[in-house]
C-alpha cells in the first residue's frame, strides 16, 4: 500500500500549482515595429469565417486602424479555456506579405497567425475600428445574430 505523508506533499503540490498557473497566465506585448510595420500596409483584407467581406486601399484608413489596434500592444494571453472565435478577421498586408492578423469578437480581439492571443476590446475602440474599415453591423432577426456587411 502507497501511504502519502500529506503534511510533507501538499507544499509541494501548492507549489506547483502556482508555477502551473503562472505560465499559464503568461501575457505578451507586440513590440512597436511591428504597428509600424502594419500602418505601411499596402491593403487590409476583412474577412469573416464564410467570405471575404472587403479590401481596404486606401491609406489612411490602414493607418487609423493600425494606430488604433497599437493601443493594445500589451497585455495579449492565451486562455486556458481556450481563445474565443473572431466575428471579423483583419490581415494587413504588404503585397503579397502578411504583416498582421487581428481577430475581432463582440467585446475581445485576437492577433497572432492562428488568432490565439486574446484581450479584452473597449467597445468604442471596436466601434472605431469598425468605422475605420468601413464595416456596419446589423442584427439579423429571428436569432439575432450580428451580420457584417461593408458600407
Amino acid at each position: 500500500m502507497f501511504l502519502v505523508n500529506w503534511r510533507r506533499f501538499s507544499p509541494c503540490l501548492i507549489a506547483t500549482g502556482l508555477v502551473m498557473w503562472t505560465a499559464c497566465q503568461n501575457t505578451r506585448s507586440v513590440p512597436e515595429s511591428v504597428f509600424q510595420a502594419l500602418e505601411k500596409a499596402d491593403q487590409v483584407e476583412i474577412t469573416t469565417s464564410s467570405k471575404q467581406v472587403r479590401t481596404i486601399v486606401q491609406p489612411w484608413r490602414i493607418r487609423k486602424a493600425a494606430r488604433l489596434l497599437r493601443h493594445y500592444a500589451d497585455g495579449w494571453r492565451k486562455p486556458l479555456s481556450g481563445t474565443p472565435l473572431s466575428d471579423l478577421i483583419i490581415g494587413f498586408r504588404q503585397g503579397q506579405n502578411l504583416l498582421g492578423r487581428f481577430g475581432i469578437g463582440h467585446d475581445f480581439i485576437t492577433m497572432g497567425e492562428n488568432l490565439l492571443w486574446c484581450q479584452a476590446l473597449d467597445p468604442k475602440d471596436r466601434a472605431a475600428l469598425l468605422d475605420d474599415l468601413a464595416v456596419e453591423e446589423r442584427a439579423r432577426p429571428p436569432h439575432n445574430k450580428i451580420d457584417l456587411f461593408c458600407l
